[in-house]
């Protein structure tokens, strides 16, 4: 897993951490304009593998534990 995978799934997983869009966590985590692209191809493979969830209106948090 990269270190920006690990970066997000790390912010998402604090217990205070509220659901962000995209654009916002990249600039809580700031991510520079240039690795935007990058930052949302992770989110995508990140979705993929079911480590994060799309919520309402595309914000982010951390994917429930299975048989929650």
């Amino acid at each position: 897993m990269t270190d920006l995978a690990d970066r997000i799934l790390e912010y998402v997983a604090r217990k205070n951490y509220q659901a962000l869009k995209p654009k916002a966590l990249a600039k809580r985590l700031g991510i520079a304009q240039p690795d935007y692209a990058d930052f949302r191809q992770v989110l995508r493979a990140l979705h993929r593998e079911g480590r994060i969830e799309m919520g309402k209106n595309h914000t982010i948090r951390s994917a429930r534990p299975h048989g929650t």
